[in-house]
């Protein structure tokens, strides 16, 4: 199962969270690391031997918002808060972030994205991008 994080919860001013010490169902499921540690505990729970995996999604154009406070939050820091709580559920991160596509530049939101948006995978921007680093990942773990 790969699980990943939108960025609808960006788009909506979401405040980031923190990884919790819990392992039950007490997760602030308004912010963004509540929300997703939420999703892993409930597919622990329904798919207790399914391997999960996480992707980080690529870089695009946007570097930072404002959540609902009124604070600076950058994907920088969302990135490291869903590494931290892939750490804690010991589920395996899936770097595009850093390794992967990155739409900040127009040429590569032009060529690998619908509509030019540099938020949307096309088939292309999958099949080049995301593809070989899942793959490369999901055979070290099964290897």
């Amino acid at each position: 199962c790969l699980l990943s994080r939108g960025l609808g919860d960006v788009y909506k001013r979401q405040v980031c969270g923190s990884v919790s010490d819990a392992y039950d169902e007490s997760y602030d499921k308004t912010t963004i690391i509540g929300g997703m540690e939420h999703c892993v505990y409930k597919l622990k729970q329904a798919y207790p031997s399914a391997l999960i995996c996480f992707v980080a999604v690529h870089k695009n154009n946007r570097i930072s918002t404002t959540d609902s406070t009124g604070a600076t939050l950058t994907y920088a820091e969302i990135f490291e808060k869903e590494k931290e709580c892939c750490g804690k559920w010991a589920i395996p991160f899936i770097d595009i972030y850093n390794n992967g596509m990155n739409t900040r530049y127009v040429y590569n939101k032009e060529t690998y994205t619908y509509n030019q948006d540099g938020t949307h995978p096309n088939e292309l921007g999958y099949k080049k991008f995301y593809v070989p680093i899942v793959l490369n990942v999901l055979n070290s773990i099964v290897y």
